[in-house]
C-alpha cells in the first residue's frame, strides 16, 4: 500500500503528523464548546457534548493507516491512546494495549453513562480497573451511575486526578447529592445542575478553574455563602457562575445596601463570566475585587420589575469604571456592550491582549478599541455607557478608535465623550449630515471617518 503514496507525504515531519492525528483524534472525540441550551432561553452553558452515536469516536484512526510510516508515527505519539470515550470492548483493549507501554502516563476519560446501558458502565469500570492514572474525568451521568461507579472512583489514584466535570444527565431535575470521592489535587472542576452545597467537597483551594451551571433556585448559595465559598479558592484564574447565584430580589436589594461589609479579592483571575438575574449579578460585582486584568462576560437576565432594573443600573455605572481601572491600561483590546431590553438582557464582554497568541477577537470583525452594539434596550446600554464613558474621561488617550453601531441619536452620545480618534466608524442607516460633522470633529487631523 506504501507504494502507492506520494512521495511528499512520507516527507511530512514525524512532529507535525502528530499534531494532525492529535487534531483529529480531539475533533471526533468531543464537539467542545457546543451550545448546551436547557429550560430557560436565558440560560445558557458550554460543555463538551457527545458526538452522536452513529459516529464512532474513533474513527481518526482510520488516517493513521495510511502508511507504515504514519502508523509508526501515530504509534510512538503517546498522547493518541491517552484520551478515552467509550465504544466497544475490543477498541478499548486496543486503547489499554497501545497506553500500557507508557508506563505511568495520564489518561483523560470522557463518557455518557446511563444506567439503562450497562454495557456502558462495564467499560467504564473495566477502563479505571486497568490503569493506575487517571488526571482527567469528564461524565455527563445520572444518580444512578453515579453510584454503581463509585467504587471505581474510590479505587482511582486521588493525588492524580486534575480536572473532573459532571454533568446532571436528568433533564429539570437536579441531583442534590454526589459522594466525596476526595481528589486533593483538583486543579479544574465543573458542575452543571447539581445541587451547589453538594459540592463543597470539590471546592478546594487548589482549584484554578471553577463552573457552576444551572443550579435552581432552592439549591443556590445566597451570596454570603458564595463569597465565603470564593474566599477558600485563592488560585482561581477562571470563575464561570450561570445560573447559580440566589435568585430573591429582597435578599440581594438588601445586599447592595451592604456593599462595603465585604469584598472577594481575586489576585489571580483572568477569566470571569457570570450569568443570571440582574439584581444577583448586580449584587455580586458589588462584593468583587479584580487585581489583574480578566477577560469579561456579563449577562443580565430576567429583571423582575422596575426597582431590579434601577438597581443593575446603578451597578453597572459603578462597576464599569472598575473594569477599566483594572482591565484598560495595556492590556484591554476592546469592550462590546449589546442589550435587549425587551428580554431584560444585557450583555457585556471585553478582551484583553494575549502576549503569546495576540488579541483574542470579538466575533465582529474590527479594528476598534471600543465597539458599541445599541439595539433595543437603550436605557440599560446608555446606562453602561455613561459609567464607560465616566471611567475614560480622565484618560481618554486610551481610546484610539472607536466602532458605533445603532441608532445615530444613541451613537452620538457616546461621540460626546470620544475625542481625538485615529479611527471612528458608524454603522447606521440613518446618518444625518449634522451627523458627519460631529463625527468629523472628534477625529485627529489625520484621523479617518467610515461610514457603514
Amino acid at each position: 500500500m506504501s507504494s502507492i503514496i506520494p512521495t511528499d507525504v512520507h516527507s511530512l515531519p514525524p512532529e507535525l503528523l502528530a499534531q494532525i492525528f492529535d487534531y483529529l483524534a480531539t475533533s471526533f472525540m468531543f464537539r467542545e464548546g457546543e451550545m448546551h441550551s436547557k429550560c430557560q432561553k436565558q440560560y445558557f452553558c458550554m460543555i463538551g457534548t457527545p458526538l452522536d452515536s452513529a459516529r464512532s469516536p474513533y474513527q481518526w484512526l482510520s488516517v493513521t493507516e495510511v502508511c507504515h510510516y504514519w502508523r509508526d508515527v501515530a504509534l510512538s505519539t503517546s498522547s493518541l491512546w491517552s484520551n478515552f470515550t467509550l465504544s466497544n470492548m475490543a477498541m478499548t483493549n486496543t486503547m489499554l494495549e497501545r497506553s500500557s507501554a507508557r508506563v505511568g502516563r495520564d489518561i483523560a476519560i470522557q463518557a455518557r453513562l446511563e444506567r439503562e446501558c450497562q454495557e456502558q458502565l462495564k467499560t467504564f469500570n473495566y477502563i479505571v480497573s486497568q490503569v493506575s492514572r487517571v488526571s482527567s474525568l469528564d461524565l455527563v451521568i445520572d444518580k444512578e451511575s453515579l453510584e454503581e461507579i463509585a467504587p471505581s472512583l474510590s479505587n482511582m489514584d486521588p493525588h492524580c486526578l486534575k480536572k473532573l466535570s459532571l454533568v446532571h444527565d436528568r433533564h429539570g431535575s437536579i441531583l442534590c447529592g454526589i459522594p466525596d470521592f476526595h481528589f486533593p489535587s483538583l486543579t479544574e472542576f465543573s458542575a452543571s445542575e447539581i445541587e451547589f452545597r453538594a459540592l463543597k467537597p470539590y471546592l478546594l483551594p487548589t482549584l484554578r478553574s471553577l463552573s457552576v451551571y444551572f443550579v435552581s433556585d432552592r439549591c443556590r448559595y445566597q451570596l454570603p455563602e458564595l463569597l465565603s465559598v470564593l474566599e477558600s479558592m485563592p488560585l482561581l484564574e477562571d470563575l464561570t457562575l450561570v445560573g447559580a447565584l440566589q435568585a430573591t430580589p429582597s435578599i440581594a436589594v438588601a445586599q447592595l445596601d451592604v456593599i462595603n461589609e465585604r469584598s472577594v479579592v481575586f489576585s489571580h483571575l483572568k477569566s470571569l463570566h457570570i450569568s443570571d438575574y440582574g439584581v444577583t449579578v448586580a449584587s455580586f460585582l458589588a462584593h468583587v475585587t479584580l487585581v489583574k486584568p480578566a477577560k469579561l462576560f456579563l449577562r443580565l437576565t430576567a429583571f423582575y420589575n422596575s426597582n431590579e432594573l434601577r438597581l443593575a443600573l446603578d451597578s453597572f455605572r459603578t462597576f464599569i469604571p472598575r473594569i477599566v481601572e483594572y482591565c484598560w491600561k495595556d492590556t484591554l483590546k476592546s469592550i462590546l456592550l449589546r442589550s435587549n431590553e425587551e428580554e431584560g438582557e444585557l450583555e457585556l464582554k471585553a478582551w484583553i491582549r494575549n502576549p503569546l497568541y495576540g488579541v483574542t477577537a470579538p466575533p465582529l470583525q474590527s479594528d476598534a478599541d471600543l465597539i458599541v452594539l445599541v439595539e433595543s434596550g437603550r436605557r440599560l446600554l446608555m446606562s453602561a455607557i455613561e459609567g464607560l464613558c465616566s471611567a475614560l474621561n480622565p484618560s481618554l488617550n486610551h481610546i484610539h478608535s472607536a466602532h458605533l453601531l445603532g441608532k445615530s441619536t444613541d451613537m452620538l452620545q457616546m461621540l460626546d465623550s470620544l475625542n481625538s480618534l485615529n479611527y471612528l466608524r458608524l454603522s447606521s442607516n440613518n446618518l444625518q449630515s449634522s451627523d458627519l460633522v460631529l463625527a468629523s470633529s472628534k477625529l485627529r487631523p489625520d484621523g479617518m471617518l467610515v461610514t457603514v
